[in-house]
Order: C-alpha cells, then structure tokens, then sequence
C-alpha cells in the first residue's frame, strides 16, 4: 500500500515578518489543512508559538541549532544540537546540518539507502557554507563531500544559479 502525504512549505519573508515562527504564518498553516510542522533553523524560543499550533490542532517538530532558552518548547521532538542534554558529539552544525542528521536518521530508521539522503549534501553544503558556522569536524566532511556534488548537481534551482553566474 502506498502512502500519500499532503505536503507543503511555507518560507517566511524576513523583512516582513522577522526571524522565527510567527503567530500569523501558523494561523495560515492551521486554515490550509495541515496538522505538522516541522520547522528549519527556528523554533528552538518560540514556546508561546508552539503552544498556539498546539491549540489550533498541530503537532510540531523543532529542528534548530540556536542557542535555547532555559525552558524547551512542548513540541513533539525538539532537535538542537545546543540543548544542554544532548548527547550528540558535535555541537556546531548549522540550522541545515542538523535537518540533514533527522533526515539521515529517519532514512535509516526506514532502511533506505545511503544515495537516498547523501544526494542532498550540495544543498546541505551551501547552507552550511552560508550559514558561517566553524568548518571543522562535521561541517568541514558536509562541505567538502557537498562541494564535490554542486559540479554534478541534479537539483534544478542549483543548476539555474550555476548557469547563471558562471563566468
């Protein structure tokens, strides 16, 4: 049997509406259906947030790499690399890495193969790059594997931009 999910992305306008989950995008989210969010270098301070998607009906998954607060949010899974009980041994992915790392673990979790996620890593290795976090351990294995798949790349918004400013 095959299973059929509704998925959507919703990238908040920073100038607009600021940095982190806000109350207006999650209304928006709640009236479209939907019933998780799964945030991406956000979430990790916004409680009053979280309990606000709680309220309305959604489940959330925080993947972050700030710093937290004293208090975690009530979200379902809550993934930083910077909570002061994790036990993982790299503490410095950026916002980007650590989606990669729920990704690799759901991958392997469901036993897809390695091709399966690895094909992400010059997405991973531009936003590592991008997001100016220290290029050691982790960060220095994402950007140079990914740094040897942008030549290569399948991704199409990848290739447009590769075109484009290639000189």
């Amino acid at each position: 049997m095959k299973t059929v999910w509704n998925v959507g992305y919703r990238i908040p306008n920073r100038l607009e509406e600021g940095y982190g989950l806000n109350m207006k995008a999650i209304k928006e989210i709640a009236d479209s259906g939907y019933k998780l969010i799964i945030t991406v270098d956000c979430g990790i301070s916004g409680i009053k947030e979280i309990q606000y998607a709680e309220e309305l009906g959604m489940e959330v998954v925080i993947t972050d790499h700030h710093e937290p607060l004293d208090v975690i949010p009530d979200a379902v899974a809550v993934v930083d690399c910077k909570r002061k009980d994790n036990t993982y041994p790299f503490k410095n992915l950026a916002g980007v890495g650590v989606v990669f790392k729920l990704i690799q673990a759901l991958a392997k979790k469901l036993g897809l193969k390695e091709k399966e996620y690895l094909k992400f890593l010059d997405i991973v290795c531009i936003g590592t790059i991008s997001d100016i976090v220290p290029l050691v351990d982790e960060n220095r294995v994402i950007a140079k594997l990914g740094l040897k798949l942008v030549s290569q790349t399948k991704n199409l918004g990848l290739n447009y931009l590769l075109r484009k400013y290639r000189k």
